[in-house]
């Protein structure tokens, strides 16, 4: 891949995998990885956006500077997107819409179940 021209990299991000380099995460990282698949050097992709390590999903990288700030740019640009997370739950999960809080008990989500029922998980 020629960084030469305006490339982006929409990656299946496994959970466990954090999307950068940091803590005892250095070499091992989501980005780092593809970098080194593609033949790329190091620090020349970013991740455009945040994915929690522990959280599966797509990821969208590009290459850093100027690329990437456009690419982070259009994400963030309103309503452009929105990441919709979805949990598997074992027993029955209310029906009705339950409030998430944050770590210090403020309100942050509105969590609503979709009702299915797949292989013994409520989602």
């Amino acid at each position: 891949a020629a960084l030469g021209r305006m490339e982006v990299w929409a990656v299946d991000k496994p959970a466990t995998v954090p999307s950068h380099a940091c803590g005892s995460f250095l070499a091992n990282s989501l980005v780092t990885l593809v970098e080194a698949q593609e033949g790329l050097p190091p620090r020349s992709l970013v991740a455009c956006h945040r994915l929690d390590r522990l959280t599966s999903g797509l990821i969208v990288l590009a290459p850093a500077g100027p690329p990437a700030a456009w690419v982070r740019n259009r994400i963030e640009a309103a309503g452009a997107c929105r990441k919709t997370y979805v949990a598997k739950v074992r027993g029955k999960f209310p029906a009705s819409s339950v409030e998430a809080f944050d770590r210090w008990g403020m309100p942050e989500s509105t969590v609503k179940s979709t009702g299915e029922k797949v292989g013994g998980i409520w989602w």
